[in-house]
Protein backbone atom coordinates (compact mmCIF):
# COMPACT_ATOMS: atom_id res chain seq x y z
CA UNK A 1 0.00 0.00 0.00
CA UNK A 2 2.84 2.57 1.00
CA UNK A 3 4.28 1.90 -3.14
CA UNK A 4 0.72 2.67 -4.15
CA UNK A 5 0.48 5.77 -2.53
CA UNK A 6 2.69 7.13 -5.98
CA UNK A 7 0.80 6.69 -9.60
CA UNK A 8 3.66 5.47 -11.24
CA UNK A 9 3.91 1.89 -9.77
CA UNK A 10 2.14 -0.88 -11.11
CA UNK A 11 -0.95 -2.39 -10.22
CA UNK A 12 -1.20 -5.21 -12.38
CA UNK A 13 -1.36 -8.80 -11.17
CA UNK A 14 1.35 -11.53 -12.07
CA UNK A 15 0.25 -13.92 -14.74
CA UNK A 16 2.53 -16.03 -13.78
CA UNK A 17 2.32 -15.96 -9.71
CA UNK A 18 -1.51 -16.44 -9.90
CA UNK A 19 -0.75 -19.70 -12.30
CA UNK A 20 1.64 -20.87 -9.78
CA UNK A 21 -1.15 -20.71 -7.15
CA UNK A 22 -3.78 -22.61 -9.18
CA UNK A 23 -1.55 -25.38 -9.58
CA UNK A 24 -0.06 -25.38 -5.90
CA UNK A 25 3.21 -24.98 -6.85
CA UNK A 26 4.65 -23.37 -3.43
CA UNK A 27 8.46 -23.88 -4.58
CA UNK A 28 9.77 -20.23 -3.53
CA UNK A 29 10.91 -18.05 -5.60
CA UNK A 30 13.29 -14.80 -4.51
CA UNK A 31 11.67 -11.65 -4.77
CA UNK A 32 8.35 -12.67 -6.15
CA UNK A 33 5.27 -11.33 -5.39
CA UNK A 34 1.57 -11.47 -6.39
CA UNK A 35 1.85 -8.00 -8.64
CA UNK A 36 4.17 -7.44 -11.65
CA UNK A 37 6.79 -4.94 -11.29
CA UNK A 38 6.63 -5.30 -7.63
CA UNK A 39 9.32 -7.40 -5.96
CA UNK A 40 10.48 -7.87 -2.60
CA UNK A 41 13.39 -8.40 -0.39
CA UNK A 42 14.18 -11.74 1.43
CA UNK A 43 14.64 -11.30 5.15
CA UNK A 44 17.75 -10.05 6.73
CA UNK A 45 18.98 -8.36 3.62
CA UNK A 46 19.49 -4.56 2.59
CA UNK A 47 19.32 -3.51 -0.65
CA UNK A 48 21.13 -0.28 -1.95
CA UNK A 49 19.94 1.68 -4.80
CA UNK A 50 21.85 4.47 -6.64
CA UNK A 51 21.54 7.58 -8.49
CA UNK A 52 21.94 6.03 -11.68
CA UNK A 53 19.17 3.24 -10.89
CA UNK A 54 21.18 0.09 -10.50
CA UNK A 55 20.68 -1.47 -7.32
CA UNK A 56 22.73 -3.96 -4.89
CA UNK A 57 21.93 -6.30 -2.52
CA UNK A 58 23.67 -7.46 0.63
CA UNK A 59 22.44 -10.32 3.45
CA UNK A 60 23.82 -9.05 6.74
CA UNK A 61 23.11 -12.19 8.43
CA UNK A 62 22.07 -15.92 8.01
CA UNK A 63 20.78 -18.87 10.40
CA UNK A 64 23.43 -20.96 11.42
CA UNK A 65 23.30 -23.74 14.53
CA UNK A 66 24.59 -22.78 17.75
CA UNK A 67 27.99 -24.52 17.94
CA UNK A 68 27.30 -25.63 21.53
CA UNK A 69 24.65 -28.45 19.62
CA UNK A 70 26.60 -29.22 17.48
CA UNK A 71 27.84 -33.55 17.43
CA UNK A 72 25.89 -34.21 20.40
CA UNK A 73 23.74 -37.75 20.73
CA UNK A 74 20.48 -38.16 19.82
CA UNK A 75 19.56 -37.68 23.93
CA UNK A 76 20.97 -34.48 23.93
CA UNK A 77 18.28 -33.73 20.93
CA UNK A 78 15.45 -35.09 22.38
CA UNK A 79 16.12 -33.12 25.13
CA UNK A 80 17.04 -29.81 24.09
CA UNK A 81 13.88 -30.20 21.83
CA UNK A 82 11.48 -30.93 24.91
CA UNK A 83 13.18 -28.07 26.70
CA UNK A 84 13.05 -25.54 23.87
CA UNK A 85 9.12 -26.19 22.68
CA UNK A 86 8.00 -26.77 26.51
CA UNK A 87 9.26 -23.09 27.31
CA UNK A 88 7.61 -21.85 23.90
CA UNK A 89 4.32 -23.32 24.71
CA UNK A 90 4.52 -22.18 28.59
CA UNK A 91 5.57 -18.53 27.51
CA UNK A 92 2.32 -18.56 25.31
CA UNK A 93 0.25 -20.14 27.76
CA UNK A 94 1.32 -18.99 31.94
CA UNK A 95 0.08 -15.35 31.43
CA UNK A 96 -3.35 -15.95 29.49
CA UNK A 97 -6.38 -14.83 31.35
CA UNK A 98 -8.87 -16.48 29.27
CA UNK A 99 -8.64 -20.20 28.09
CA UNK A 100 -5.70 -20.71 25.43
CA UNK A 101 -6.65 -22.29 21.96
CA UNK A 102 -4.96 -24.74 19.55
CA UNK A 103 -4.98 -25.92 15.92
CA UNK A 104 -5.40 -29.06 16.53
CA UNK A 105 -4.66 -32.54 13.65
CA UNK A 106 -3.17 -34.86 16.02
CA UNK A 107 0.33 -35.01 14.02
CA UNK A 108 3.63 -34.81 15.49
CA UNK A 109 3.90 -31.09 15.48
CA UNK A 110 0.26 -29.98 17.56
CA UNK A 111 0.02 -33.37 19.61
CA UNK A 112 3.23 -32.13 21.05
CA UNK A 113 2.02 -28.65 21.99
CA UNK A 114 -0.88 -30.55 23.09
CA UNK A 115 0.99 -32.68 25.89
CA UNK A 116 3.54 -29.76 26.42
CA UNK A 117 1.06 -27.73 27.48
CA UNK A 118 -1.06 -29.80 30.12
CA UNK A 119 1.23 -29.04 33.03
CA UNK A 120 0.90 -24.87 32.49
CA UNK A 121 -2.27 -25.28 32.26
CA UNK A 122 -2.85 -24.62 36.27
CA UNK A 123 -6.34 -27.39 36.15
CA UNK A 124 -7.77 -25.47 32.90
CA UNK A 125 -8.37 -26.99 29.87
CA UNK A 126 -6.82 -26.21 26.26
CA UNK A 127 -9.60 -25.72 23.78
CA UNK A 128 -8.44 -27.88 20.71
CA UNK A 129 -10.40 -27.26 17.25
CA UNK A 130 -10.05 -30.19 15.48
CA UNK A 131 -11.28 -30.59 11.18
CA UNK A 132 -12.16 -33.66 10.65
CA UNK A 133 -15.08 -35.31 8.69
CA UNK A 134 -18.34 -36.08 10.24
CA UNK A 135 -18.59 -39.30 12.89
CA UNK A 136 -20.52 -41.58 10.38
CA UNK A 137 -18.04 -40.69 7.69
CA UNK A 138 -17.07 -43.87 5.26
CA UNK A 139 -15.27 -42.23 2.41
CA UNK A 140 -11.78 -41.92 1.11
CA UNK A 141 -10.69 -38.93 2.74
CA UNK A 142 -7.81 -39.14 5.44
CA UNK A 143 -8.82 -36.79 8.53
CA UNK A 144 -7.61 -36.29 11.31
CA UNK A 145 -10.30 -37.77 13.73
CA UNK A 146 -8.75 -40.89 14.66
CA UNK A 147 -5.54 -39.10 15.74
CA UNK A 148 -7.42 -37.01 17.47
CA UNK A 149 -9.52 -38.84 19.61
CA UNK A 150 -6.07 -41.03 20.64
CA UNK A 151 -4.59 -37.49 22.00
CA UNK A 152 -7.88 -36.75 24.02
CA UNK A 153 -7.69 -40.37 25.61
CA UNK A 154 -4.25 -39.86 27.39
CA UNK A 155 -4.37 -36.07 27.71
CA UNK A 156 -7.81 -35.08 29.78
CA UNK A 157 -6.89 -31.26 29.71
CA UNK A 158 -7.86 -30.92 25.66
CA UNK A 159 -11.27 -29.79 25.31
CA UNK A 160 -11.73 -30.48 21.25
CA UNK A 161 -13.94 -28.81 19.75
CA UNK A 162 -14.87 -30.79 16.38
CA UNK A 163 -14.98 -28.97 13.09
CA UNK A 164 -16.62 -30.99 9.94
CA UNK A 165 -16.55 -28.57 7.30
CA UNK A 166 -20.39 -29.24 6.63
CA UNK A 167 -22.19 -26.52 4.26
CA UNK A 168 -18.79 -24.96 3.33
CA UNK A 169 -16.55 -24.93 0.60
CA UNK A 170 -13.66 -23.84 -0.96
CA UNK A 171 -15.85 -20.41 -2.24
CA UNK A 172 -17.07 -19.87 1.52
CA UNK A 173 -15.93 -16.53 2.74
CA UNK A 174 -13.63 -16.89 -0.12
CA UNK A 175 -14.10 -12.46 -0.81
CA UNK A 176 -14.27 -12.20 3.08
CA UNK A 177 -10.58 -13.76 3.48
CA UNK A 178 -8.94 -11.95 0.21
CA UNK A 179 -9.97 -8.49 1.85
CA UNK A 180 -8.67 -9.40 5.13
CA UNK A 181 -5.44 -10.85 3.99
CA UNK A 182 -5.19 -9.00 0.30
CA UNK A 183 -3.85 -12.39 -0.43
CA UNK A 184 -5.10 -15.20 -2.30
CA UNK A 185 -7.04 -17.83 -0.29
CA UNK A 186 -5.07 -21.44 0.03
CA UNK A 187 -7.20 -24.31 -0.69
CA UNK A 188 -8.13 -24.68 2.69
CA UNK A 189 -8.86 -20.88 3.94
CA UNK A 190 -12.55 -22.19 4.51
CA UNK A 191 -11.39 -24.73 7.19
CA UNK A 192 -8.90 -22.29 8.46
CA UNK A 193 -11.48 -19.63 9.01
CA UNK A 194 -13.85 -21.78 10.72
CA UNK A 195 -10.91 -23.41 13.36
CA UNK A 196 -10.33 -20.10 14.15
CA UNK A 197 -13.77 -19.09 14.59
CA UNK A 198 -14.76 -21.93 16.90
CA UNK A 199 -11.48 -21.07 19.02
CA UNK A 200 -12.83 -17.79 19.43
CA UNK A 201 -16.44 -18.85 19.93
CA UNK A 202 -15.19 -20.55 22.63
CA UNK A 203 -13.37 -17.88 24.30
CA UNK A 204 -9.73 -18.08 23.60
CA UNK A 205 -7.43 -15.69 24.33
CA UNK A 206 -4.22 -17.28 21.76
CA UNK A 207 -4.09 -19.75 19.45
CA UNK A 208 -1.44 -21.95 18.46
CA UNK A 209 -0.16 -24.37 15.67
CA UNK A 210 2.22 -26.27 14.52
CA UNK A 211 3.64 -23.83 11.88
CA UNK A 212 5.68 -21.31 13.82
CA UNK A 213 2.24 -18.68 14.16
CA UNK A 214 1.01 -17.68 17.53
CA UNK A 215 -2.12 -15.04 17.52
CA UNK A 216 -4.24 -13.20 19.74
CA UNK A 217 -8.18 -14.53 18.80
CA UNK A 218 -11.06 -12.14 19.47
CA UNK A 219 -14.29 -12.79 17.86
CA UNK A 220 -15.31 -10.95 15.04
Amino acid sequence: KALWRYPDVPRVLSDMKVGRILIHDRSPREGETLFDGINGLPGATVMTVAADGSTNKHRYWEPHANPSHENRDEAYYIDAYRRVLGEAVACRIRRTVRPPGLVFSGGYDSAAIAGLAGPCLGGRELVAAASVMPADYRGTIRHARRWVEMCARDMPHLDVRHVTREGRTVLSGLEQTFAQSELPAGAYHFVNSELHETLAGAGAQVVMDGHAATTPCTRA
